[in-house]
């Protein structure tokens, strides 16, 4: 997809969902609370590479489609982040149906994607 686009910022929150079910162990073993929070908070910078990804590809569409708020790249990359993690997370504990038994992963972080955007 290129780059600059809704369809491409869609395209990485998807990738993430696909790594989460597709690579559930490491999944698991990646955020799971393994004790030490000073020790995984540590680790979890040192892998900022697909945080950086997300941020340059925000930074990028907001370049190309001025953002209808104030938030920068930063925030709404954490705000995107948070939401494909929860989602994720929520797929990899098998609870994301808990309450709506049709959601579905996708859907959820497509819509999200436009609701922090406020794209259409």
């Amino acid at each position: 997809t290129e780059p600059g686009t809704l369809a491409h910022l869609d395209a990485l929150g998807l990738a993430y969902l696909r790594f989460a079910k597709d690579k559930r162990a490491f999944f698991g073993l990646m955020w799971e609370d393994q004790g030490d929070p000073e020790k995984r908070r540590a680790e979890a910078r040192a892998k900022r590479t697909g945080f950086q990804v997300l941020q340059e590809a925000i930074e990028l569409y907001f370049d190309r489609h001025r953002p209808r708020h104030n938030r920068t790249s930063l925030q709404t990359a954490t705000l995107m982040w948070s939401t494909a993690h929860g989602i994720a997370t929520l797929q990899h504990n098998r609870i994301l149906d808990t309450f709506d038994d049709e959601a579905e992963p996708g859907t959820l972080l497509v819509t999200a994607t436009r609701a922090i955007l406020n794209a259409d």
